[in-house]
């Protein structure tokens, strides 16, 4: 999960909301700056999990534009990963801002475009519709790659907007993906 320092109450809320997922075996791990142990170097741990993750969710703030770090390493990265089939991107408004000219950003499924989080007038219950479009996401995924012979199970054959998670608690046969989840 990408956010700007300044944001991080939307992101431990969000967080909170989705360890439902974690708890329930939908999803294996979430991880976040925030999971980064004394000692481990920051940039090279956000790297890392960057790249094995399914799933990308950047919370969209002017804020979060601002960064020079989260607009010149971490969205490209996470932009070229999804060109490649390898992840998604799931931004989420946080408050009002001028985030439709970030490049590429049209491409992308918004759950919140229209309202922000800052605005919601029940933010767990914003916060509860997303989480619950991530779950469907998950559940959709599950299926998508039952249906794929599994000598042919590539990110490719997915459909370019399904929501992703970086990862799911696989069934017996299926070959497990990376269980890290980048939030």
């Amino acid at each position: 999960m990408a956010y700007a320092r300044a944001n991080e109450q939307y992101q431990k809320a969000l967080y909170r909301q989705l360890r439902v997922l974690e708890k329930s075996k939908v999803v294996n791990k979430i991880w976040y700056d925030g999971s980064i142990i004394a000692g481990q170097q920051w940039d090279v741990e956000i790297k890392k999990n960057l790249a094995a993750s399914q799933i990308i969710l950047f919370l969209i703030s002017a804020d979060f534009m601002a960064s020079d770090y989260i607009m010149e390493e971490e969205y490209p990265k996470a932009l070229q990963q999804q060109a490649e089939g390898k992840a998604t991107i799931i931004p989420i408004i946080v408050d009002h801002c001028y985030w439709e000219v970030i490049p590429d950003i049209h491409q992308l499924q918004i759950p919140n475009p229209n309202e922000p989080l800052s605005d919601a007038p029940s933010l767990s219950l914003l916060l509860k519709k997303i989480v619950k479009a991530i779950h469907q996401a998950v559940q959709l995924r599950k299926d998508t790659v039952k249906k794929i012979p599994r000598k042919k199970l590539s990110f490719r054959h997915l459909p370019k907007k399904l929501l992703l998670l970086q990862t799911f608690k696989h069934q017996q046969n299926a070959c497990p993906l990376n269980p890290k989840w980048s939030l």
